[in-house]
């Protein structure tokens, strides 16, 4: 089938790749100083399921690629690219310099590991960013439905068409409906809902980067954690679905959180610093 595109007015364009050819051109404008948007589906996406696509936007082009892992198999990682014979997808998933952004990379990162024996280098963690720096309790993590619906300032248009298609193919999921991903050919909707889960989510990293300004010791930490959350996703014992999962690694304690928003800097509301220092003062004997 090769490349094709679709595109409307609400959804962006978007490119399925799924033939050697079509990938070696996709892989030949990816460098050290691109920054890569991703995200994973398959059935279960885990050790124990499938990956059967991975959604790639290459920021600032809006246009979504979405790599047919299913149809390409192996040879999704490991076709070269059409500039040169060293650049591969898993080349360019392990490299560090290439940066990655994901909403939580953990099933994502266990799934090529565990599957394809690729790893990925270069993360930053979306989902912790958002944890980072949240202006009040952070003990539990944000799934990606709630923090668009919630923290970006999209049109009723655009936010009812992302939340009608989000919700209309996990309910299939939830009701046991099995290889939605995996079909072929790919319908229309499963596009859209893999294009919608990596659209939003440059949009994510800026409305998160704009409630305050991260340090440099902040920034390591975020790396660090990130980096963490692929590392353990290797582990013989990572549980997919572990009931740990939940929580935020920084925790929620009012005081912690207050010191948090001192080392991250400008941007935290003077009424949140105000109620979390009244609420640490009321804690001291």
């Amino acid at each position: 089938m090769g490349s094709s595109t679709t595109s409307s007015s609400s959804v962006p364009k978007v490119s399925l790749i799924d033939h050697s050819s079509a990938l070696k051109d996709f892989l030949a404008i990816i460098n050290p100083s691109k920054t890569l948007y991703l995200d994973l589906e398959g059935t279960n996406l885990s050790r124990h399921g499938t990956l059967d696509l991975i959604s790639v936007l290459i920021y600032p082009d809006p246009k979504v690629r979405i790599i047919d892992v299913k149809t390409l198999g192996n040879d999704a990682f490991t076709t070269p690219s059409r500039k040169d014979n060293k650049t591969t997808l898993q080349s360019v998933f392990e490299n560090k310099s290439i940066r990655k952004y994901l909403w939580d990379v953990r099933n994502d990162a266990d799934a090529l590991k565990s599957l394809h024996n690729v790893g990925l280098s270069g993360v930053i963690d979306l989902q912790l960013l958002e944890n980072m720096t949240r202006p009040g309790n952070s003990l539990f993590i944000m799934g990606l439905k709630q923090a668009i619906e919630s923290d970006l300032d999209l049109s009723d248009q655009e936010k009812t068409n992302w939340v009608k298609c989000k919700r209309d193919i996990g309910t299939r999921l939830n009701s046991g409906a099995l290889g939605l991903f995996s079909r072929r050919p790919l319908t229309s909707d499963i596009i859209q809902y893999c294009a919608g889960d990596v659209r939003y989510l440059p949009l994510l990293k800026k409305a998160y980067e704009e409630r305050c300004a991260l340090t440099p010791d902040w920034l390591k930490r975020l790396k660090k954690a990130s980096a963490r959350r692929v590392q353990e996703s290797h582990l013989p014992g990572y549980k997919p679905n572990g009931r740990s999962k939940r929580y935020g690694p920084w925790g929620a304690n009012p005081a912690s959180h207050f010191q948090k928003g001192r080392h991250l800097g400008r941007g935290l509301d003077s009424k949140v610093v105000s109620r979390v220092s009244s609420l640490i003062k009321a804690a001291l004997p």
